[in-house]
C-alpha cells in the first residue's frame, strides 16, 4: 500500500482558525482512508503571520531529512476534501512516474502551477532535488528582508520560490502533473480552497468555508461536529491546541473531551494532569520536576495566555505570590483572560 501523510499548517493568530474548521473534516478523510494526518500551527522561520506560508518548505525538507520516502497531500489552512468518496492514494499511485501534482496557476507557463494544493512524490527521484533547492532559496532570504517583509509580496513568497525552482530546471517538466480534470483547487470537486484572490474578505471566507465544511460534513453522515450540547468543539480544540501546542492526531478526542467535561475549569485540569503536557513542561526547563523561574512565568505567558508579560515587574509578582510551577500554572488556567481566549476562539472573534 503506497504510504501518504496528509499535512496542513497555518499561523497561530488568523488562518489557525481557518484550519480549525478545515482539519476536522480533513482529519476525518485522513482516518476513513487510514491516512496520517498532521497540522502544524505556528511559524517556523519569519516574523509576520503570513511567514506561516513558508511553513510547507521546512516541513517537507524535514521528511526528506527522515528519509521519508512515500507522498506528501498538501493543503492550506483554506482548502478542505469536498468529496470524501474519492480515493486519493488510488489516485497518486495512478501518478507514480511524476514527482508533483497540482493545479494550473494564472501565468501560462508549464511552471506556473498553484501550490495551495498539491502531491508530492517523496520516492520520485527529482523531489529532492525540488525540495532542497525551494528551502535553500527560502533560506537565501536573509533575515533583515525577511524581518522588513510585514506585508505579503514584499519578499519572494512561497509560491514564487517554487516556480523560480521550476522555471530554472526545464528537466522538471516531465515530472510535474498539471490537474486537467478538475479535481483539486478553486471550485475543484475533490479538493476545494477558499482562495483570497475571490474577492471576499476573510470573514468572508471564513464563513463559507464554515458553511461548505458543514454541508459535506450533512452529507457524509458526520453529524458528531454539529453537536452544541455542552463545551463547543471548537473550545476544546483551542484548548488542546494552546496547551499541547498541537493539533490531535484523532480527531474522536474532542468529542470525547466534550462527554467527559462541563466546564473550562474541569477540562483544563485534564490538560495540566495529562502525562504529555507534563512532558512538555519539563522538557522545556530541565530533568525533573519544573522550576518556579522567571523562565517559567515567560513560558507560561507564551503557551498559554499568547502573550508576553507585560514587564518585569509582573514577572516578580508570579514568582512572590506561587509556590510552584503547578501553582503558577493552575492559576494561569483559571483566570479570566485564559477563559475569555480560549471563548474567542471558539466563536471565532
Amino acid at each position: 500500500m503506497t504510504q501518504m501523510l496528509i499535512l496542513q499548517t497555518a499561523d497561530p493568530f488568523r488562518y489557525a482558525e481557518m484550519l480549525t474548521i478545515t482539519g476536522r473534516l480533513n482529519a476525518s478523510y485522513a482516518q476513513r482512508y487510514g491516512i496520517p494526518y498532521d497540522a502544524y500551527v505556528g511559524i517556523k522561520r519569519g516574523y509576520h503571520p503570513w511567514h506561516a506560508a513558508f511553513n510547507r518548505i521546512i516541513l517537507l525538507s524535514d521528511l526528506l531529512r527522515r528519509g521519508y520516502r512515500g507522498w506528501v497531500f498538501y493543503m492550506d489552512a483554506d482548502a478542505f476534501i469536498a468529496d470524501l468518496a474519492f480515493d486519493v492514494r488510488t489516485y497518486a499511485e495512478s501518478h507514480n512516474r511524476h514527482a508533483l501534482i497540482a493545479s494550473k496557476g494564472a501565468e501560462g507557463g508549464w511552471w506556473d502551477i498553484n501550490n495551495g494544493v498539491f502531491l508530492l512524490n517523496f520516492a520520485h527521484p527529482s523531489t529532492a532535488f525540488i525540495v532542497e533547492e525551494w528551502n535553500k532559496r527560502f533560506f537565501d532570504i536573509d533575515e533583515q528582508a525577511l524581518s522588513a517583509g510585514r506585508e505579503w509580496h514584499s519578499v519572494m513568497d512561497d509560491q514564487a520560490l517554487l516556480h523560480s525552482v521550476l522555471c530554472d530546471n526545464e528537466q522538471l517538466r516531465d515530472s510535474l502533473y498539471v490537474d486537467t480534470e478538475g479535481l483539486i483547487n478553486y471550485k475543484a470537486r475533490f479538493v476545494r480552497q477558499i482562495i483570497r484572490g475571490n474577492g471576499a474578505t476573510f470573514e468572508e471566507r471564513l464563513t463559507i468555508i464554515r458553511s461548505e465544511v458543514q454541508a459535506v460534513e450533512m452529507a457524509f453522515g458526520l453529524t458528531g461536529a454539529s453537536r452544541q450540547d455542552g463545551l463547543s468543539a471548537d473550545a476544546v480544540l483551542w484548548c488542546h491546541r494552546i496547551l499541547l501546542g498541537r493539533e490531535p492526531t484523532d480527531w474522536s478526542i474532542i468529542d470525547w473531551l466534550r462527554t467527559q467535561h462541563t466546564s473550562l475549569p474541569s477540562l483544563t485540569q485534564w490538560f495540566l494532569d495529562s502525562p504529555e503536557y507534563r512532558g512538555q513542561a519539563i522538557g522545556n526547563f530541565e530533568r525533573g520536576s519544573p522550576p518556579l523561574s522567571r523562565d517559567a512565568i515567560v513560558w507560561a505567558y507564551r503557551t498559554i495566555l499568547g502573550r508576553m508579560p507585560e514587564g518585569e515587574d509582573v514577572v516578580e509578582f508570579h514568582l512572590s505570590i506561587h509556590q510552584s510551577f503547578d501553582d503558577m500554572v493552575r492559576a494561569f488556567l483559571e483566570s479570566e483572560e485564559f477563559q475569555q481566549r480560549i471563548l474567542q476562539k471558539a466563536s471565532g472573534r
